[in-house]
């Protein structure tokens, strides 16, 4: 389905019970679990309007239970799109030394921004003393719940190249988290001229008292 037409779940399990397949109720849990887990796809399931970070045993239980609640967001991943997952989850989890596996790039790579953005200074989430591209990725950052929307569609705007240019774009995602980081040293910079400032201004004066 495209990004903004997600699947209805209540639609899905019609279906899926509904011949010529016709799966038995019980069967249905364990056949969502797998498919959720296999299906090499970005997947983005969502619980009335809000993205679920962690797929559990009870979310695919209450699936199946009240599938009115639920959506699911398919996206095929094709190679732009996986170049650019890849090299994003690459710099903001410099410690991973392991290839991910196609179905785990979104999931993977939107964890490891959201980490990353627990460490930036907290001055950066509201510092006006930054540019407006990085201005506006800081907001798809902290106002995009949903990964597929944040990846695809949000981070790609802010900075205005499209993902079909992945190397473009990470680079611009670079150069806006390297400002963002540097947020607290500016303050610091600028706090530092200020009080030199003012204590060479003191000292001049002290010293015409004198």
């Amino acid at each position: 389905q495209p990004a903004d037409r997600p699947k209805d779940f209540s639609g899905l399990l019609n279906e899926i019970q509904s011949p010529p397949i016709g799966m038995r109720i019980g069967v249905l849990p364990i056949f969502i679990a797998a498919a959720l887990r296999a299906f090499p796809s970005a997947i983005s399931l969502m619980h009335k309007g809000e993205y679920v970070t962690d797929i559990l045993p009870s979310n695919i239980e209450d699936i199946c239970k009240n599938p009115q609640h639920y959506q699911l967001l398919v996206l095929d991943i094709d190679a732009p799109k996986q170049k650019f997952l890849r090299a994003c989850h690459k710099h903001f989890s410099q410690a991973a030394k392991y290839e991910i596996e196609e179905n785990d790039l979104v999931r993977l790579t939107f964890d490891a921004i959201e980490a990353w953005k627990h460490q930036i200074p907290p001055a950066a989430l509201t510092s006006r003393q930054v540019s407006n591209k990085s201005a506006g990725f800081r907001q798809a950052l902290f106002r995009t719940a949903d990964p597929i929307q944040l990846f695809f569609d949000a981070i790609p705007k802010s900075l205005g190249i499209p993902v079909n240019k992945p190397t473009a774009l990470v680079k611009a995602i670079k150069a806006s988290c390297e400002e963002l980081e540097n947020v607290a040293l500016i303050y610091y910079q600028q706090a530092r001229k200020s009080l030199c400032e003012n204590l060479s201004g003191g000292g001049a004066n002290q010293e015409q008292d004198i």
